[in-house]
């Protein structure tokens, strides 16, 4: 039995000895859409190579697109404001040209 369980313990690390995910650093920081395209190629190429599980892949993927709608609602937020304090100005500039 013991030896059962040595050979399938083989066939599992030779089978996962290729995946052994990405190294620390190797994804990069993000900070812009760009940053997180180049994350999405990465995690593509070393799915493909077989560097990283497909379940792997699949987790680092849906993390990168949480973090672009997170990106983008923030963009959006910004850009309303800022629209905001325009639309505000312009109130107050012709208010005071009023006689």
């Amino acid at each position: 039995m013991a030896l059962l369980g040595r050979k399938g313990a083989e066939s599992t690390r030779r089978k996962w000895r290729g995946a052994h995910g990405l190294e620390p650093g190797e994804l990069p920081e993000l900070r812009t859409p760009h940053d997180a395209q180049r994350a999405l190629d990465i995690v593509a190429h070393a799915a493909a190579e077989g560097r990283l599980p497909q379940r792997q892949a699949d987790a680092t993927t849906r993390a990168v697109r949480e973090w672009l709608r997170a990106y983008e609602a923030g963009t959006v937020t910004e850009q309303v404001d800022e629209l905001r304090r325009k639309v505000a100005a312009l109130g107050s500039e012709k208010l005071k040209a009023l006689p």
